[in-house]
């Protein structure tokens, strides 16, 4: 009798608790079913791709020569006479390079002079400004002394 009651709660125990058997079978279900659907959008994804490609390949590669054919050699001649003005401005600024090399140092030494003209007005200002700072500091010192002078004379 301990026997069978004990084998009754295991068996309780093992369908309140043990959830194995029927995942299990949950688990084989939704992985059969999610292999069939995808089986099928993987196969309808094959298909429309070997349809665009068999497109492309009778339409769309033909045309694309065609089209090639006729835009490419007026592309060529369009970039024949790029290259041709290309080099002749290439040509007219080698030509007129010395004028510009002669502009330019004329103007850097004409800026070099301004920049020297410039800093030795400074250095003569700030001379100046420092020499009447000095006279100034002077002037303010004596103003003192003689302010202090009747309070020297009294103190002593």
């Amino acid at each position: 009798m301990a026997e069978g009651i004990v084998t009754d709660i295991t068996r309780i125990h093992s369908s309140i608790f043990d959830h194995k058997p029927q995942l299990r079978t949950e688990i084989e279900l939704f992985v059969k079913e999610f292999e069939e659907k995808r089986k099928e959008t993987e196969v309808d994804h094959l298909f429309r791709v070997l349809e665009r490609v068999t497109e492309l390949k009778d339409t769309e590669i033909p045309r694309t020569s065609s089209l090639a054919d006729i835009h490419l050699p007026k592309l060529l001649g369009e970039l024949q006479v790029s290259e041709s003005i290309s080099e002749k401005l290439i040509y007219k600024l080698q030509a007129s390079e010395p004028k510009y090399k002669e502009k330019l140092e004329a103007s850097r030494e004409e800026r070099t002079k301004e920049w020297d003209s410039f800093v030795h007005d400074m250095t003569t200002k700030c001379i100046k400004i420092d020499s009447i700072y000095k006279d100034k500091g002077e002037e303010v010192k004596k103003l003192y002394l003689k302010a202090e002078e009747p309070f020297i004379r009294k103190s002593s």
